[in-house]
């Protein structure tokens, strides 16, 4: 699902009650909970070490699944911090 589309011809308003309706969509999605947000941060992290000078540590490649509860809720954490401020966008 596409939440919003700038389009260079668009006037000031028109982007701002995109960008207005684009929030309020992703806000209600259930797809944007912390669970996903969550493996999002993991999956952004194992790509950012996959591209790290060797040694990699091992830890750093460890799937959401095989993580530890806290170390789920860091990621967790992250997702949710990164949601509120793009809904306060």
């Amino acid at each position: 699902m596409v939440y919003g589309i700038i389009i260079p011809s668009m006037d000031y308003q028109e982007r701002i009650e995109v960008s207005a309706t684009a929030k309020m969509l992703i806000a209600e999605d259930h797809r944007f909970d912390r669970e996903y947000l969550g493996r999002a941060v993991r999956e952004a992290w194992i790509e950012w070490a996959n591209d790290q000078p060797p040694p990699i540590k091992p830890s750093w490649l460890v799937p959401w699944e095989e993580l530890s509860e806290a170390d789920k809720e860091v990621d967790r954490r992250i997702g949710d911090k990164l949601r509120s401020i793009f809904l306060k966008e």
